[in-house]
């Protein structure tokens, strides 16, 4: 199933990770005759699932601009790439290929006609792959026989009609080229991350991850001064025969109620985890005994 979608969109194999999440996804709400023509997704919630919010993975989805100030004749709304849905929300995940980012949204306006025309073909092991676009219509002259190749810095996507008739490409390249000629052979970067850069979006797995986005930078050192200033903790020497435990950051997208990330937010724990239980600690209730309360509400009222 994942394979097809990808091919009736024309979209670039590099999404097969949101390709399979969107067939299971589906499947989970298709009937089965294992569960006697219910949904798994009925068997396990007990209530039949809304399809309404479906959409065709690929298509096109108009997200609204919600930048404050915007000028007159500026566009209300930004072409992007259907990937799929946000957990927990109502809000649908677009891909734009202009910031090479991924966008949560619920204002969205979907033409399920139209679909990603671009073409990401591998350039050989160890380089970036090139990205160009198909065109029916008629091809550049080459009498020079060679050809200035696009700065890798300054090609980018544009032109993101509806293309219901398929006479143009929904995504096209452009060579904007500036100054001097590049070498031959160099090509325009590829998009060649199996998640394409998702964690703009997505909570990073580790600290070596979290640490080469700005944002999850931000984050880790407001909770270290927040530690600072609040004097969480006081650096001692370990006691004998204690075994110290580590600390772990733990990261957060936060969201609105519309699905749009609002902060990013960054928590060093204690891996507590990491203890042995009668070792590193004992379970114990420090709960009083019935005889124990009796006596000293006895002496309270006693004594007054």
């Amino acid at each position: 199933m994942a394979r097809s979608m990808l091919k009736a969109k024309g979209m670039p194999a590099v999404f097969w990770g949101k390709a399979v999440s969107i067939a299971a996804y589906i499947v989970n709400r298709s009937p089965t005759k294992s569960l006697e023509d219910k949904t798994p997704f009925e068997a396990w919630h007990g209530r039949k699932p809304d399809v309404a919010h479906l959409r065709t993975f690929g298509c096109i989805g108009h997200v609204k601009v919600t930048r404050p100030n915007l000028a007159k004749l500026e566009d209300r709304s930004k072409p992007m790439v259907f990937l799929g849905y946000e957990a927990g929300s109502k809000a649908y995940q677009l891909y734009d290929p202009v910031e090479r980012r991924v966008h949560i949204s619920c204002d969205v306006v979907f033409d399920e006609a139209a679909s990603w025309a671009g073409r990401v073909q591998a350039a050989g092991k160890g380089r970036p792959a090139e990205a160009r676009a198909s065109s029916p219509s008629s091809t550049r002259s080459t009498k020079t026989g060679k050809r200035r190749p696009a700065d890798s810095r300054r090609t980018t996507w544009r032109t993101m009609a509806a293309n219901k008739e398929g006479a143009h490409p929904l995504f096209r390249t452009v060579d904007d080229i500036i100054g001097d000629t590049t070498p031959p052979g160099s090509v325009a970067r590829a998009l060649d991350d199996g998640e394409l850069h998702f964690s703009s979006a997505e909570e990073p797995p580790s600290f070596a991850v979290a640490e080469q986005g700005e944002s999850w930078r931000r984050a880790m050192l407001e909770e270290m001064s927040s530690i600072q200033e609040n004097q969480t903790w006081e650096l001692v020497d370990p006691p004998a025969n204690c075994r110290p435990i580590g600390l772990e950051w733990v990261y957060k997208v936060k969201r609105d109620e519309r699905g749009d990330v609002v902060r990013h937010k960054a928590r060093l724990v204690a891996r507590g985890f990491v203890q042995r239980e009668s070792i590193d600690f004992e379970v114990f209730a420090p709960v009083a005994r019935m005889e124990s309360v009796r006596l000293v509400l006895a002496l309270a009222a006693t004594r007054g």
